[in-house]
C-alpha cells in the first residue's frame, strides 16, 4: 500500500522486526529528547522566577513547542530526498532558539522579542551582543555543546544501522503536522473569534486563549505559560490580521481623556527656567538607593551625585517608579520622549518609525528652533535608535561606530568624551540627550574601566551580593565619568545657561532582586533637576512625592514654558493636584495611541 508518506507494508511483529522499530525510533525518540531537554533548560534560564510557580501547563506546551518545530523540520525535509534532514533541521532550530534566547535573557532579562528579529534584528545583529556572548555563559551552558555531540553519535549511528526507515520517521513528522496545525488553526479560530482581552471565564473554558489578563504586564511569564512557539505565533497573528483602528468615537473619547489630563498643568508661571540649553542624561540602571551610600571604609559610592544631591540650585527626588515594559532601556527614553506609557507585551517603537512622535523636543524646535543632539554609547542599529531618533525629532545621532575605533559599544568614559566633544560644534539653543551605559547587567563580574577610578570604594558589607557590589563600583564610575562632563560644562561657560536633568531608564531586573529586595531600596529611580534657577528646588514636598516616569514630560513643558494641548499621561509634579494617573484607563488609552496611530493626521 502506497500513499502521501511513501510505501509501508504490516509486518508480523517479532524478535527481529521489533529490534528494527526500535532502531527506527532511536533518531526520533533522541532528538525529541533533546529538543525538549533545551527548550526546558532555556525557560529555567529566562523564567526562572515563574519556574514551576504557574503549574503544569509549561511542560505541557513545551512538549507542544517541539512538535512544532518538528513540523518546520519536517516541511524543510520535503525540499530534499533524504528524510533524515528532518531530524537534522529541528535539532539546529531548536539548539539555536534556546542558545540565543538563554544569552539574550543574561542581558535583557526576558525572551528575544519578535519585533526584534522583525525589524532587522536590533541588539541581536550586533556586533556588541555578540561579543558579550562568551562573558555570560556559564558552566550549565554546558548543555549545548553536550547536546550537540549526543546528536551527532545519534545521527552517526542511525546512519550506520538503521536502513528502510523512512515509513516509520514519516509518522512522526505527519503527526506532528496535524497535531501542530490543528492546535494552530484552534488559536487563530479564538484569536480571530476574541480579538479583545479575554476574560478569566473565556480562559476558563477554553485553553487555547493565552491568559492575558493575569500576566498583562509580565511577558516574560506570558511567553512561559503559553509556550515560545505558540506565544510568537499568536503575537505574529495579533499583529498581521488584528490591526487596531480608531473609529471617530475612540479618536474622541482619547481627546477628551488627554484634555481632561491638560488641566492639571500649574496655575502660574513661577517653575519655568531662563535656561536655554538642556541636557539630558539618561542613566543605565541607575537606582536611587545609592545616594547617600557609604561603605564601611567611609567611601561614597556616588560622592559627585551625592554633592549635586545637596547643592543649593538641584532639585532631587529619589522616589520616581519605572514605567518601563518588554522594550526595557527603549521603553525608558520612549517614555521620557512622548510622555506615553509603552505597550506591555510587545515593543513599541515599531509602532512610531517612520512617523513623528510629538516630543517636547519638537515643541523646543517649534517655540525657539532647538537643535536636537543624541549622544548613545552603542551603535545605532541598537534598539532600532537609527530609526526611532529621527521620530523624535533628533537632528544629530553620534554613536559609537563613528568615534574612532570604538567598536559597537563605547564605555561611559568614552561616551561623554563624545558628548563633550560634539556638544562644542552645537548651535544654541540646544538640547543633548546623553545615554550612559556601563551600569547594564550582568553584574557577575567588574567591568572594563571601573577599578581604574580615584576613591573607589574597597570594603563592602558582608551581606552585600557579588552582583550588588559589582553593580555600585559600576555607578561609582558612571558618577565620575558625570563629574568630568559637569566640570567641561563649566569650564567650557555652558553651565550657567544650561538646565540639567538627570534621570534613570528604568530599575533593577527581577533575577537580582528577587532574593535580596532589601538591598535595592523598592527599586526606585532618581531625579535631578540641575541649574534651574528656580527657588522651588528644595521645596520638601515635591522632593518627597511618589512620582512615574511619565511624570516627567508634563513637568519638562513647564520648565521650559511650553504651553501645548498634549501633555502626555503623566501629572506635572508642579501641578497643584497632582496625583497618579497610571491606571487600567492610562494604559488602555496609551496602547488605543500607540496601535491606533492616533497621532496621525
Amino acid at each position: 500500500m502506497e500513499n502521501m508518506f511513501g510505501r509501508f507494508r504490516i509486518v508480523k511483529l517479532n524478535k527481529v522486526n521489533l529490534c528494527n522499530l526500535l532502531k527506527n525510533l532511536f533518531l526520533p525518540f533522541i532528538t525529541f529528547c533533546l529538543c525538549y531537554g533545551l527548550l526546558f533548560y532555556m525557560n529555567s534560564q529566562v523564567a526562572h522566577e515563574f519556574f514551576f510557580k504557574i503549574g503544569v501547563s509549561p511542560l505541557l506546551w513545551g512538549v507542544f513547542d517541539v512538535s512544532c518545530f518538528l513540523f518546520i523540520g519536517y516541511l524543510i525535509s520535503c525540499f530534499g530526498k533524504k528524510r533524515r534532514i528532518c531530524w537534522l533541521a529541528t535539532f539546529i532550530l531548536v539548539i539555536i532558539v534556546s542558545f540565543v534566547n538563554v544569552t539574550y535573557s543574561r542581558y535583557f532579562g526576558q525572551y528575544l522579542p519578535l519585533a526584534m528579529v522583525e525589524n532587522g534584528g536590533g541588539n541581536l545583529s550586533a556586533r556588541a551582543f555578540l561579543q558579550y556572548i562568551l562573558d555570560c555563559l556559564t558552566v550549565k551552558d554546558l548543555i549545548f555543546p553536550m547536546s550537540v555531540v549526543a546528536f551527532i553519535v545519534t545521527w552517526c549511528f542511525d546512519k550506520k544501522h538503521v536502513h528502510n526507515s523512512g515509513h516509520v520517521k514519516w509518522y512522526v513528522g505527519a503527526s506532528c503536522f496535524f497535531i501542530g496545525g490543528f492546535l494552530h488553526i484552534t488559536s487563530l479560530f479564538n484569536l480571530i473569534g476574541h480579538p479583545h482581552i479575554p476574560s478569566d471565564r473565556d480562559i476558563e473554558t477554553n485553553p487555547f486563549i493565552p491568559n492575558y489578563s493575569q500576566i498583562m504586564g509580565a511577558p516574560v511569564a506570558y511567553v512561559y505559560k503559553c509556550g515560545v512557539a505558540r506565544a510568537q505565533f499568536l503575537y505574529y497573528i495579533k499583529n498581521s490580521f488584528c490591526e487596531t483602528k480608531l473609529s471617530d468615537a475612540d479618536r474622541t473619547e482619547i481627546s477628551e481623556y488627554l484634555n481632561g489630563l491638560s488641566r492639571n498643568r500649574p496655575i502660574d508661571n513661577d517653575y519655568s527656567t531662563e535656561r536655554k540649553n538642556v541636557v539630558f542624561i539618561l542613566c543605565e540602571t541607575y537606582l536611587s538607593v545609592t545616594s547617600d551610600l557609604t561603605m564601611p571604609d567611609g567611601k561614597s559610592v556616588t560622592p559627585f551625585l551625592d554633592s549635586l544631591r545637596h547643592a543649593q540650585d538641584t532639585f532631587y527626588n529619589g522616589n520616581v517608579v519605572s514605567n518601563v515594559k518588554i522594550g526595557e532601556s527603549a521603553d525608558g527614553q520612549f517614555i521620557y520622549m512622548s510622555g506615553l506609557l509603552p505597550l506591555n507585551n510587545e515593543l513599541s517603537l515599531p509602532y512610531f518609525w517612520g512617523k513623528e512622535v510629538p516630543t517636547w523636543c519638537r515643541a523646543l524646535k517649534a517655540k525657539d528652533k532647538y537643535t536636537i543632539a543624541m549622544t548613545i554609547p552603542t551603535d545605532k542599529t541598537i534598539w532600532g535608535q537609527d530609526k526611532i531618533s529621527p521620530c523624535y525629532g533628533v537632528d544629530s545621532l553620534f554613536a559609537a561606530k563613528e568615534t574612532e575605533s570604538h567598536g559597537d559599544w563605547m564605555t561611559d568614559e568614552q561616551v561623554f568624551d563624545n558628548a563633550m566633544r560634539n556638544q562644542n560644534g552645537l548651535k544654541q539653543p540646544y538640547v543633548h540627550f546623553i545615554l550612559t551605559v556601563t551600569n547594564h547587567s550582568p553584574y557577575d563580574y567588574p567591568k572594563k574601566g571601573t577599578d581604574k577610578c580615584p576613591c573607589s570604594p574597597k570594603k563592602f558589607p558582608e551581606n552585600y551580593t557579588n552582583d550588588f557590589i559589582n553593580y555600585l563600583k559600576d555607578c561609582h564610575y558612571m558618577d565620575h565619568q558625570i563629574r568630568r562632563y559637569f566640570a567641561y560644562l563649566k569650564q567650557s561657560g555652558a553651565y550657567d545657561n544650561t538646565l540639567i536633568v538627570i534621570v534613570s531608564d528604568h530599575g533593577m531586573k527581577e533575577q537580582y532582586i528577587q532574593n535580596n529586595k532589601s538591598l535595592y531600596g523598592n527599586n526606585l529611580l532618581p531625579l535631578f533637576i540641575c541649574n534651574s534657577g528656580g527657588g522651588w528646588v528644595k521645596d520638601k514636598v515635591l522632593s518627597s512625592k511618589r512620582l512615574n516616569q511619565i511624570d516627567l514630560y508634563p513637568t519638562i513643558l513647564d520648565l521650559m514654558g511650553i504651553n501645548q494641548q498634549y501633555r502626555g499621561l503623566g501629572c506635572s509634579i508642579f501641578s497643584p493636584h497632582y496625583h497618579n494617573t497610571i491606571n487600567e484607563k492610562s494604559e488602555k488609552m496609551s496602547s488605543d495611541i500607540i496601535r491606533g496611530h492616533y497621532f496621525e493626521k
